[in-house]
């Protein structure tokens, strides 16, 4: 590969967005703003790709793929336990609200004015430890469908490194018997010119 000779007339390869930085708001203003809102740049991708190599570019994706699942399932454990938590104080509210209700007939009111504080109490948290769980479940429907594209990234990733490999093989190769053809035929020029009449 590093034999082929660049023909005349080529022009170089230039990057697009070489000057772009993570810190660049390139997305608000600009004239790279439309590519962007297009899809067709992501700030921290677009470094990488220009910055980095194929090969590290691959171990990037399968590193961010890992911590994607981990984290997930680091987050799904969390919604169970939470949701355990839930069910938990939920059994508590009715306990103490079966107890208020046997203690309401009773002349014991204090007692009574601290266990409906105490549900209340209890209500609260349950509301708010239910709303942290739908939030917890949004984000883990946001993260699996995070880890879901870069799986499909990954893929496409691995793909295009293996359809290049095949093409440095086959250009390898081709060059190896054009090599290989341009002996032999430098080879038979030689001896025509040896037998020829002039040559002494």
């Amino acid at each position: 590969m590093t034999r082929l000779k660049v023909t005349e007339g080529e022009d170089p390869l230039m990057p697009r967005w070489s000057a772009i930085t993570r810190s660049s708001q390139f997305w608000t203003e600009g004239p790279l703003s439309g590519e962007y809102l297009r899809r067709a740049l992501h700030p921290a991708l677009a470094k990488q790709v220009y910055e980095c190599s194929s090969e590290e570019l691959m171990n990037r994706a399968s590193k961010s793929a890992i911590w994607g699942l981990h984290f997930v399932t680091t987050l799904i454990d969390w919604v169970h336990d939470t949701n355990w938590l839930v069910q938990s104080q939920h059994e508590i509210i009715l306990a103490l609200r079966a107890a208020n209700k046997e203690l309401k007939g009773r002349t014991d009111q204090d007692l009574v004015a601290a266990i409906e504080f105490r549900v209340k109490e209890l209500e609260g948290n349950l509301n708010k430890l239910q709303g942290e769980l739908e939030s917890l479940k949004t984000q883990r429907r946001r993260l699996e469908e995070e880890v879901r594209i870069l799986r499909s990234s990954l893929d496409g990733a691995r793909n295009d490194r293996a359809r290049l490999e095949g093409y440095v093989l086959s250009l390898t190769e081709a060059a190896t018997l054009l090599e290989a053809e341009l002996k032999g035929e430098g080879a038979k020029a030689v001896a025509a010119y040896r037998e020829s009449r002039g040559f002494e």
